[in-house]
């Protein structure tokens, strides 16, 4: 017996031992009683009180969690006994996913030894760059989303943050990574995005990879200095959320698209990143309609049989329907493909509300570009289109914008615009192209050097947008760290604080991360000895208004007394008349 075999029977008895006793324990769970379980995971909420876990949601818990176990322990005894032919199958696996590893190393080895010096100076220049960029922003303060994705999913134990479907704000994958982040390094606005800021920086070099795949090294260059000081994908890399996962992953797929003919591990990773993928944010469904599109329906230079791209897709769907299974007992089917807080039914009488998402996502992405750099995008853009050698991606593209549609209104969703995110790099990459090709046309002598210095250009004149911007959404957030500090200061027991969205959560997460016990948050409303509120100004709220939302009297309070006063918020103390 050869090591790999020895390491994949290890592995594989190791696995169905644990899948024993994962359905074992999830068997014997659906026994338990509902006021055990119910004291149980009251324990571990923050008000101490899980209004939404009921009777009959238990139940029903209860009942998905039997057929389940059941089910996962008869597959288990069934692949126990053909556990020949799945050692010989992993071990194929295991052996094919180390050789295209070790192959895709050599070949990025040999790549940087053979590419012209200027060249991987430049590309160390724009990597880095990219990275201080999003570095700078780490810190800032954190936002709302954010501050709500902490308290409700990243801090709360794994079993529940990985199976609580209630809201979209649960990227899992996402919530995974971010949990474990935060169990190494701490509860910092920085170790809470560390996942997003990883898949944010790597997306800088998957870009450079990609279109060096798809058209030649010099749209790379120029689409890797685009992706670097863009504003958007800068944004969205120091947010504790999983779209620049998505965006990573799609970099990934497009990549390992063209490999998928020549070596067979790549179908391994494809196979696993499009998972992966679907299990951060299930609106992924429509990146891989892009991918899958092109396999069946265009030819683009990838010659890949039917057979295996139907497999390739099975093998998705049921890895992610594995991954998706705690969510989908505790949660749901409904949570995951009827949810209500994503967008809105697409009927033709809010068209409309289409047309409102186009021109907000075009307006994200167009944030922080200057004009120059627009003109330069747009022009590249339509030089793609002409030119002959690009017809056929550039029907891919028009071809994806199609399915995409199909897509919405298939699901009867409109997903929010940063659900497109994934989209900008490949658009910079289209437009790179174009311009590259025009300069190409022009002939000069000394193009390696030329093509180095404009992407220098692009990212040195760009940089001057983003080195200073501020999140959209700051006047909501940068208030809440010094009010948490001014409130830890004034709160007394048996006081009561209240705010709104977008103040709320953030300022949870502030008085939490000072070691403020936060009970006054949730107190009675009514039964208080003082009453605090904090009044976000730059939304236009008012003291009045936010009293009305939590059905207290303001004629029974007297004037209020400032206690605290900042850029965008302040703190009024309220007492009984």
């Amino acid at each position: 017996m050869n090591r790999s075999a020895r390491i994949t029977k290890s592995l594989l008895f190791f696995v169905f031992f644990l899948i024993f006793i994962f359905a074992s324990c999830l068997l014997s769970f659906s026994f338990f009683h509902y006021e055990t379980v119910k004291q149980f995971l009251d324990s571990l909420s923050a008000d101490h009180q899980v209004e939404s876990f009921t009777p009959e949601r238990f139940q029903l818990i209860q009942m998905r969690v039997r057929i389940v176990s059941i089910a996962v322990l008869l597959l288990n005894f069934f692949l126990w006994i053909k556990r020949n032919d799945v050692e010989r199958f992993s071990e194929t696996i295991l052996v094919e996913s180390r050789s295209y590893l070790k192959n895709l190393f050599r070949r990025i080895i040999h790549g940087i030894k053979s590419e012209k010096r200027v060249h991987l100076f430049v590309l160390i220049i724009i990597f880095f760059w990219g990275f201080f960029l999003r570095l700078a922003h780490l810190f800032q303060p954190i936002s709302y989303d954010e501050a709500f994705t902490y308290l409700y999913f990243v801090k709360r134990p794994l079993f529940i943050g990985l199976s609580d479907y209630s809201y979209p704000n649960n990227h899992l994958f996402h919530t995974f990574l971010s949990h474990l982040s935060c169990s190494v390094f701490g509860n910092e606005e920085w170790v809470i995005r560390l996942p997003a800021f990883i898949a944010g920086v790597l997306i800088i070099p998957m870009t450079y990879l990609s279109a060096r795949k798809l058209f030649n090294k010099e749209t790379a260059l120029l689409a890797m200095s685009l992706v670097a000081v863009s504003n958007v994908l800068i944004e969205y890399s120091v947010m504790a959320r999983g779209y620049t996962m998505l965006t990573l992953f799609f970099l990934v797929l497009i990549f390992l698209s063209d490999e998928l003919e020549k070596r067979k591990g790549s179908w391994i990773f494809f196979i696993l990143i499009s998972a992966l993928a679907l299990y951060t944010v299930p609106v992924f469904v429509f990146a891989l309609m892009i991918i899958y599109g092109q396999f069946i329906f265009l030819s683009t230079g990838i010659c890949i049989p039917k057979k295996k791209i139907l497999v390739a897709l099975f093998s998705t769907l049921v890895l992610t329907a594995l991954l998706y299974l705690p969510p989908v007992l505790v949660s749901g089917m409904k949570s995951l493909l009827n949810n209500p807080y994503i967008g809105e039914s697409t009927t033709i009488s809010n068209s409309s509300l289409i047309q409102k998402t186009v021109a907000e996502t075009f307006l994200s992405w167009k944030r922080g570009i200057s004009i120059v750099i627009f003109i330069l995008l747009s022009a590249g853009f339509l030089f793609s289109v002409v030119i002959k050698q690009n017809r056929k991606w550039i029907a891919s593209i028009l071809f994806m914008l199609i399915i995409l549609l199909i897509g919405v209104l298939m699901l009867h969703r409109i997903p929010p615009a940063r659900i497109w995110l994934f989209l900008v790099p490949l658009l910079f990459i289209i437009s790179s192209s174009g311009m590259v090709e025009v300069v190409t046309k022009i002939k000069f002598k000394k193009a390696n050097w030329l093509f180095s210095g404009l992407a220098l250009a692009l990212l040195f004149y760009q940089s001057s947008e983003v080195y200073s911007m501020k999140p959209a959404h700051w006047s909501d957030i940068s208030d809440n760290e010094k009010m948490a500090v001014a409130i830890s200061h004034e709160i007394k027991p048996g006081d009561r604080l209240l705010s709104v969205i977008p103040t709320d959560y953030p300022l949870e997460y502030y008085l939490l991360k000072n070691h403020v016990v936060t009970e006054f948050l949730r107190s009675n409303t009514t039964a208080f000895a003082r009453l605090f509120i904090v009044v976000n100004e730059s939304n236009g709220q008012t003291p009045r208004d936010i009293l009305t939302t939590f059905g207290i009297d303001g004629n029974q309070l007297k004037a209020p007394e400032t206690k605290a006063e900042f850029r965008f918020s302040k703190l009024l103390l309220y007492t009984k008349k």
